[in-house]
């Protein structure tokens, strides 16, 4: 993910070689990469899984990183409700950098008491 971040596309994709096929991380990679359409169709199947219940945190950074932001939104909704722990880094996380503008966003942070 360090290397996609840099814009070290051949590093990130050489280090791809070490991911499982099921790694979802390699969404984030191919979509800084600019290769949406290929990472919705991960993130699609990975929401048609039987793990995707347990971590709706992953799934909207991931919906996030691909630009879909309605279904970004929508799950960390579930996240919220959910009360997941992982919610304490949406202020951090890269995968978010895209919704930081969206109201929605700021009304989330504010909601898990993490608003400036």
């Amino acid at each position: 993910k360090a290397y996609a971040q840099k814009g070290e596309f051949d590093k990130a994709f050489a280090a791809l070689e070490n991911l499982t096929a099921e790694d979802t991380t390699r969404v984030l990679i191919l979509a800084a990469a600019g290769r949406s359409d290929e990472a919705r169709k991960i993130v699609e199947a990975f929401v048609e899984s039987d793990g995707v219940s347990q971590n709706p945190f992953w799934v909207s950074c991931l919906y996030a990183a691909t630009g879909d932001h309605e279904k970004a939104f929508a799950w960390l909704e579930k996240s919220y409700k959910m009360r997941q722990a992982d919610l304490v880094s949406m202020k951090i996380d890269p995968a978010l950098d895209s919704l930081r503008k969206d109201a929605r966003y700021s009304d989330l942070l504010r909601r898990v008491g993490l608003s400036e």
